[in-house]
């Protein structure tokens, strides 16, 4: 598929906003999240990125549960496999026929993906290498699904962590992999190539990740804290002056009266 056809097929259902709330809602699409990437995009841009289906490499497609719901987008990209690595979509319907597998991940900092990354990382290797195409997807195609892509173009394509990451997000700019997949996926890089491309710095708000839309987060997490601090001790003192001066009203008061 040329990139002109596979453009056409990335626009399909983009205009179909209906379960955008219910995007909205999900742990995985929330707006802190989208915020360490999303700040270069409009709201529009965002959504229409959060409902596409997208190519991130040779046979390797990655969604969302809206994409994989539009006929037209699996039909267009001619997806034949689907792997769900969302937990709560286990009893999700496809509308054409495709083979699945279904992995239970939840989008948490408790989730242990390493354990699974070589598992799932060698079935999108044996779909993609028997001329299939398989779209990855979790609830928003975000955080679980994109992880997997990254671990596969590190295994398969030669491509550091920091490299495969650009290229999940080039194809989809909304993505944003949870602070403990980054630490998987760190971990899968050094099994995978005995070197890191990435290194996970300490913030107030964990281990992030040196790459720009998480440093931005994690300097607006501490400002925010700081301010947050500043605002209870001004709010303190505050409080205390006012009582100071109360007191020295009602006391002098007290001392005209006994006068």
């Amino acid at each position: 598929m040329d990139d002109e056809a596979e453009e056409r097929c990335a626009e399909v259902g983009e205009e179909d906003t209906g379960t955008s709330a219910t995007l909205e809602q999900s742990g995985s699409c929330n707006t802190e999240r989208r915020n360490r990437k999303g700040d270069g995009l409009t709201q529009r841009e965002m959504m229409s990125a959060v409902l596409a289906v997208v190519r991130v490499s040779s046979g390797l497609y990655l969604s969302g549960m809206h994409g994989v719901n539009i006929v037209d987008a699996l039909e267009c990209h001619g997806i034949t496999h689907v792997l769900n690595v969302a937990r709560e979509l286990s009893d999700l319907a496809y509308p054409i026929p495709v083979e699945t597998r279904h992995v239970a991940l939840r989008d948490a900092e408790t989730e242990h993906l390493l354990p699974w990354l070589p598992d799932l990382v060698e079935h999108v290797h044996n779909v993609i290498s028997t001329g299939g195409r398989i779209c990855v997807h979790c609830v928003a195609g975000i955080s679980r699904s994109a992880s997997v892509c990254i671990a596969y173009l590190i295994r398969y394509e030669g491509l550091s962590l920091r490299q495969a990451y650009q290229q999940v997000l080039n194809a989809r700019p909304v993505i944003s992999p949870n602070l403990a997949f980054w630490k998987a996926l760190v971990d899968y890089e050094w099994q995978i190539r005995s070197s890191n491309s990435v290194v996970l710095m300490p913030f107030i708000c964990g281990m992030v990740p040196e790459l720009e839309p998480y440093q931005r987060y994690a300097e607006m997490r501490i400002n925010l804290g700081w301010m947050q601090e500043l605002l209870v001790v001004w709010s303190l003192h505050l409080t205390l002056l006012v009582i100071q001066i109360l007191a020295t009203v009602f006391g002098h008061t007290d001392n005209t009266r006994l006068v």
